[in-house]
């Protein structure tokens, strides 16, 4: 498989084995965004449908996206999708972040997320680095916490400057979303718009 578009580049390669009960396809080997691609995924639908698959991705240059973007990522990916006979689709996605670097600093992180019909239902998300930390996590039916602490926002957002610190919650529920912010920053620069100080509440 090669696919073409914006600059973007994807290819895959490997081998795949099957029977009436389902399809395995092993190895997989690639390339995206200039980055090497490995992995398995495997159809099963013996009992309704299956899919599971896992990826590592590495050395992939986020510069290939945006040339501001200076680093190299390194992450590994895992899910599921299953659907029984007349049920809804469910499953579960997990990421993470192995030793990776964005403007000479280095990152680490995990993502988790689980879903079911056509919502999610349970998420979490990590980020860490010198200097700053995101978390996030919750149901967004019922209530997402999260709380982001940036001395620098230059090393995530080019072209950005200053430190951030804030908190709150989300809640998105029968097509309202609500919630609660609390926040300063310092020095800031962003999306073209300077402040000394900044307060959100």
């Amino acid at each position: 498989i090669d696919g073409r578009g914006w600059g973007r580049q994807l290819t895959l390669a490997g081998r795949f084995v099957g029977n009436g009960d389902g399809l395995r396809l092993a190895p997989i080997d690639g390339t995206l965004l200039a980055g090497r691609l490995s992995g398995t995924a495997e159809l099963r639908w013996a009992a309704g449908v299956e899919l599971v698959g896992e990826v590592r991705i590495r050395d992939l240059p986020p510069a290939a996206i945006d040339p501001q973007w200076k680093g190299v990522v390194n992450v590994d990916l895992a899910g599921r999708l299953e659907r029984a006979d007349g049920g809804p689709a469910k499953g579960t996605v997990k990421a993470r972040l192995r030793e990776s670097r964005l403007h000479g600093q280095i990152l680490t992180g995990e993502l988790e997320a689980a879903f079911s019909g056509e919502g999610l239902k349970q998420g979490r998300l990590a980020l860490r680095g010198k200097g700053f930390r995101l978390e996030a996590a919750g149901d967004p039916a019922r209530r997402v916490e999260a709380t982001a602490s940036i001395d620098d926002l230059g090393l995530l957002i080019p072209e950005a400057a200053g430190s951030l610190r804030a908190g709150g919650w989300i809640r998105w529920r029968s097509g309202f979303l609500a919630g609660e912010w609390k926040g300063r920053g310092r020095s800031l620069t962003l999306f073209g718009l300077k402040a000394e100080a900044a307060t959100l509440s």
